[in-house]
């Protein structure tokens, strides 16, 4: 079973791994202080443990291998037209497992592109002064016809609104009219309503006094009759 000791250095040779598979120049100085504290714990590892020959062996070679590798981008960084044959290449040990192999292959990648960037960078100061007069006035033309386009927009724009709000303003009064058509015609209305109200309980009252009316003229006619006729009755005599 590792020790707590032995755990904190595959850890850390994890995280080392992981910092220099970045580009060079980010996390270069993270990398040195990896290195350092991982040569430092590897020193108490060896002293601490008597079983594990084979993984000490194998943190050593990755941690010879990660400053081999810190070496060569500080000069790198120190001479940057150093040639690809510079005798620090030589210096990293060969790759001692899958990750230092993918870190290896990255580095190789990354001094051919820079040396190939290099070989194609051929033009005079003459000619890019030109280039970039050149891109420079395009630039400014392009700015320019971008300017009156935005222009031109914001007039449209200012027009627009300017429209909008007229016809805003114009919906706004006929609104109003009409809301106030609509008060008036509700008022007459309420007021015909009542009016007619009004006349509805007149008839109904002239009806009931007219109904009254005849009902006793057609009882004092049916009485008149009933009355002359007892008294016809009683004034003829039988044998008449």
């Amino acid at each position: 079973m590792a020790s707590k000791l032995e755990i904190n250095v595959q850890r850390l040779l994890s995280c080392a791994e992981n910092i220099a598979l970045k580009p060079s120049g980010k996390g270069d100085w993270r990398l040195e202080k990896y290195i350092a504290t991982l040569q430092a714990q590897l020193l108490e590892l060896e002293k601490s443990e008597s079983g594990v020959r084979d993984s000490f062996k194998n943190y050593s070679k990755r941690i010879r291998f990660l400053a081999g590798i810190l070496e060569k981008r500080q000069h790198a960084a120190d001479e940057p037209n150093s040639p690809e044959g510079s005798p620090f290449v030589s210096k990293a040990p060969a790759p001692p497992n899958a990750k230092a192999m993918e870190i290896s292959l990255k580095m190789q990648s990354s001094e051919k592109r820079n040396l190939r960037k290099k070989l194609f960078e051929t033009d005079s100061d003459s000619e890019i002064r030109q280039r970039r007069a050149s891109k420079q006035d395009d630039i400014a033309e392009v700015l320019k016809h971008h300017q009156e386009m935005q222009d031109q927009i914001t007039e449209d724009m200012v027009g627009l609104a300017r429209h909008m709000k007229e016809r805003q303003l114009l919906a706004r009064d006929i609104i109003r009219n009409d809301n106030a058509v609509l008060t008036e015609t509700t008022k007459l209305t309420d007021k015909n309503y009542e009016g007619i109200k009004r006349e509805t309980e007149r008839v109904q009252e002239h009806t009931r006094k007219c109904c009254s009316c005849w009902i006793w003229m057609i009882l004092f006619i049916v009485s008149a009759v009933f009355l002359g006729m007892v008294v016809f009755i009683r004034i003829v005599p039988k044998g008449a």
